[in-house]
């Protein structure tokens, strides 16, 4: 095979002399780098031995929301596939005493326990006919419901606390492959389905978890009083009254009733409303999430680990229940981040996330049952923390690279603890175009030159547009915005190169301690198979990587989970600023950590780079982000005539 040879360039210790990115003020955190993720296999004979295997740092398992109450007292012959699997069948009591056991056993192989719990879904059931809200959901409210475990209940008459549609009645849905029965949806403006919530995570909390990964923050057009009082009120903050009749084509708010308060970012069917009805429901949903774990939760238990499990269907994410959030609400409070994020490869997006967040632990559900090891290793390349929710630990070829690649991250914790993202540039994510109503045009450019970077393997990060402040910046040798009329030129202008397959991704991390850059490669080739990874390695792969002013590099060490064995010293050249070595075989996943110390070695730097170290830590000089539009192609700012 062809040698690669790769050219990295690191302009100071540490990313490039800037500061570690900012926490949220609210942030105190936790730092972990290894997880476990189980929805449905944690009753499987030997899942303890796996844990102990494994070695993980948290375990994400159990349900405590409505995907628990009112589902585990409901057998499984009733209830479908894609129901949360509980662990006694249609036991509620027996259930929830096995989660109970089940968190003792995992806090003594000395993990951390965060429960599943859904906010508004799972309410399956009947409320027709004369026999009025009965099985599921309704039976648990009605018969099931004890006090001495919750508390009273908030209301009597569980239709009371569901989402409305138009007409008055209950929105609903159905889900041959969930249950028989229709799904209801408990509305998280309602105070008095919020306080059927804070019961849930009081009882959560007393059976021992540290924490909660919440989800299904679906609020499907409510238009319930609640909805209506509190859009309202959204809309009097923002707009005077002329505003709102001009824009909105709304001449008595307070006396309008809304035919739905949009939740969802609705591709070519946008209007002024509807963008600010999404704003109106990612602020709800967040308000909901702060009064009940946040502030509730965390009375409880201060030291509570919270986590929103929220979507973001790569690439053009229209299903991010947080898109419209500003940058002082994005993720406040919350320990680490996850995101489904459907089938395709979620690079860019994790970079996104890791960027937005300030380099907290973070992970993301990719639907791949097939290439475990590749969706392992691009978390891990990318700071986050690997998750197995679809790794089948029963199989011992899938649970055997489970335990390895989460043995190898423990081994070289160093690494991987609390690591900080170390990329020569920076694109920048365009959240104020999207939040101004031009999602598809923004994701559009954003992945069009996010691919292209990744393609050409350039090392660099993703910063929102909201947050790229001068001082953010100033550190990168080059900002990258993305736009449809920005040519940015030579892509390789300043920054390192790499002559990789378009199979190989390459990042930059630093840890947390040491004098140290981390170059680590993931390797997405394989022979395509629907029942097994089939890697194909590459080998001949070389690194002409150019030193910080002042520093060389005293060794580099190359490791791999797919070798046993000790790190492999590289043979290294160096010249003025530059260390030249060849990388070992990668079959999906290593890292080249090139050790540095104080101290230069005599000679010229590379003509191509001469010019550049003079400004190494000045802001380049960035193209701005292009003039904002009125509107793209979803039709945000259409006539009024389509208002509700």
């Amino acid at each position: 095979m062809r040698r690669l040879f790769v050219s990295v360039a690191i302009c100071t210790l540490c990313a490039c002399g800037r500061p570690a990115p900012e926490q949220t003020a609210s942030w105190q955190g936790i730092e972990f780098s290894r997880m476990l993720v189980h929805w449905q296999r944690y009753t499987e004979p030997g899942y303890l031995d796996f844990v102990s295997e494994a070695q993980p740092e948290v375990v994400q398992v159990g349900f405590y929301g409505a995907d628990f109450w009112a589902l585990a007292h409901v057998p499984q012959a009733i209830k479908k596939r894609t129901a949360a699997r509980q662990p006694v069948d249609g036991d509620l009591k027996a259930s929830g005493a096995y989660f109970e056991n089940l968190n003792r056993e995992l806090h003594q192989r000395g993990v951390k326990v965060v429960g599943h719990i859904d906010t508004t879904y799972h309410l399956t059931g009947l409320i027709d006919g004369s026999e009025g809200p009965r099985e599921g959901f309704f039976k648990f409210y009605n018969e099931l419901w004890d006090e001495a475990e919750l508390g009273p209940k908030p209301v009597q008459d569980p239709l009371e606390l569901l989402q409305r549609k138009a007409d008055g009645s209950p929105y609903s849905i159905r889900s041959d492959d969930f249950s028989p029965w229709p799904i209801y949806h408990g509305c998280l403006n309602n105070p008095h389905w919020r306080a059927v919530l804070k019961a849930w995570v009081r009882r959560g909390i007393a059976r021992g978890l540290d924490g909660f990964a919440i989800n299904y923050f679906y609020t499907n057009g409510c238009v319930c009083q609640y909805c209506q009082r509190g859009f309202r009120d959204h809309l009097r903050q923002r707009y005077a009254a002329d505003e709102i009749r001009r824009q909105f084509g709304i001449h008595d708010l307070d006396t309008h009733q809304f035919a739905e308060v949009n939740g969802w970012y609705k591709r070519n069917e946008m209007t002024p409303l509807r963008l600010e009805g999404q704003k109106f429901a990612d602020i709800s949903r967040k308000r909901a999430f702060d009064e009940v774990f946040i502030e509730y939760g965390r009375s409880l238990k201060p030291d509570l680990i919270l986590a929103q499990w929220l979507h973001s269907y790569q690439p053009v994410a229209t299903n991010d229940e947080r898109m419209m959030l500003p940058p002082d609400l994005w993720a406040r409070g919350e320990d680490y981040l996850w995101y489904c994020v459907g089938r395709n490869e979620p690079t860019l997006l994790m970079r996104y996330m890791r960027g937005a967040a300030g380099d907290r632990p973070f992970s993301v559900c990719h639907y791949e049952r097939i290439k475990i090891r590749a969706a392992m290793a691009e978390l891990a390349a990318n700071g986050g923390s690997p998750m197995t929710r679809y790794a089948d630990f029963t199989t011992p070829e899938s649970r055997k690279e489970v335990v390895r690649f989460l043995n190898f991250m423990k081994r070289h914790d160093a690494i991987y603890h609390a690591n900080r993202m170390a990329g020569e540039a920076v694109l920048l994510y365009p959240r104020s175009e999207i939040q101004n109503g031009r999602l598809m045009d923004a994701l559009t450019a954003f992945h069009a030159i996010g691919d292209r970077l990744l393609a050409e393997h350039v090392l660099f990060d993703v910063l929102p547009d909201d947050l790229a402040t001068p001082e953010r910046l100033a550190g990168y040798r080059r900002v990258f915005t993305p736009s449809s009329a920005y040519d940015p030129g030579d892509l390789h202008s300043g920054l390192s190169r790499f002559e990789a397959p378009p199979s190989v991704r390459v990042s930059a991390n630093r840890p947390a301690q040491g004098e140290e850059i981390d170059i680590h490669f993931v390797n997405y080739a394989r022979r395509e198979s629907d029942a097994a990874e089939h890697p194909m390695p590459v080998s001949g792969m070389s690194a002409d990587i150019v030193l910080p002013p002042g520093f060389r590099a005293s060794r580099v060490e190359f490791i791999t989970p797919e070798v046993d064995g000790e790190p492999v010293a590289l043979p290294m050249q160096q010249a003025a600023g530059t260390v030249r070595f060849a990388v070992p075989e990668v079959q999906v996943y290593g890292v080249a950590r090139v050790y540095l110390e104080r101290g230069t070695v005599a000679g010229a730097l590379p003509s191509r780079l001469a010019s550049f170290w003079p400004q190494s830590l000045a802001m380049p000089a960035a193209a701005a982000s292009h003039p904002q539009r009125e509107c793209d192609g979803a039709g945000c700012l259409r006539d009024v005539s389509h208002v509700h």
